[in-house]
C-alpha cells in the first residue's frame, strides 16, 4: 500500500506541531473559524510556523471567510485554504494558492453536485446534524457514500471525520482516499493535542 498522505488539523501548540511533524504528518491544518475552540489567530500562526519544516503543507480552514481575512492568514506562511462552509466554485477560483473543499457527506445529490468543484483536493467530512461546528466532531461519516465519491471526483480525496488508530486502516481499505485528516483522533481535549496518540496512530499507520 501506498503511504497515505496524512494531515493533523487544529494544531493551537508548538508541542504539538513539533510531535506532528516528527510523527510523519505531510500536513498541519490551523482552524480560523472563531466559533471553534480550536481557533488560532493568523498572529498565532506566525509564530507556530517558525517550528514548520518548509516541506510541510500548512493549510488554514476557513468557514464563509472573506478574501480579506484568508489573505491574513496567507501573509504569514499558510500555502493552502482549506474551504469548510458553502463557499461556491467562484470563491473557490478567486483564492490564489492551492485550495481544498471540504463537503460534510450525507446524501447522494451531493456527489454531483460537489465533484467537479474547482479545488487541488477534497477533504470528506461526516455530517453531524446541529452541530456548532462544521468539523472536528470526532464523529465518523458515511464510508461507503465517501468511496462513491472518491470513485467520481474531479479531485484526490482525504477522509476526515472520527479518524483515529483503531479505524484508520478499515478506512483505507474502504474508501479509495489519498489519506486521512485527523483532529480529535488524536487529542485530549479540543485543540490540545497528544503526543502519545500521534505516535500510536503512526505506529499503526506504519504497522
Amino acid at each position: 500500500m501506498t503511504k497515505p498522505f496524512i494531515k493533523i488539523c487544529g494544531i493551537t501548540r508548538r508541542e504539538d506541531l513539533l510531535s506532528a511533524v516528527e510523527g510523519g504528518s505531510d500536513a498541519i491544518g490551523f482552524i480560523a473559524y472563531p466559533k471553534s475552540p480550536r481557533y488560532v489567530s493568523p498572529q498565532k500562526v506566525r509564530e507556530l510556523l517558525k517550528d514548520c519544516p518548509p516541506q510541510i503543507k500548512k493549510v488554514v480552514v476557513v468557514v464563509n471567510a472573506d478574501l480579506e481575512v484568508i489573505n491574513e492568514y496567507l501573509s504569514v506562511g499558510i500555502d493552502v485554504v482549506q474551504l469548510h462552509g458553502s463557499e461556491d466554485a467562484a470563491f473557490a477560483e478567486e483564492i490564489k494558492v492551492e485550495t481544498w473543499k471540504a463537503i460534510r457527506l450525507h446524501e447522494k445529490s451531493q456527489i454531483a453536485e460537489f465533484a467537479d468543484f474547482p479545488c487541488q483536493l477534497f477533504v470528506v467530512d461526516s455530517f453531524v446534524k446541529d452541530s456548532q461546528i462544521p468539523g472536528g466532531t470526532g464523529h465518523s461519516g458515511d464510508w461507503a457514500l465517501a468511496a462513491e465519491f472518491a470513485k467520481v471526483a474531479g479531485a484526490p480525496v482525504l477522509l476526515a471525520g472520527g479518524i483515529k488508530k483503531t479505524n484508520a486502516l478499515e478506512a483505507l481499505e474502504q474508501v479509495p482516499c489519498y489519506g486521512l485528516d485527523l483532529s480529535s483522533g488524536v487529542e485530549i481535549s479540543p485543540g490540545i493535542k497528544s503526543a502519545v496518540k500521534i505516535q500510536e496512530f503512526f505506529e499503526v499507520l506504519n504497522s
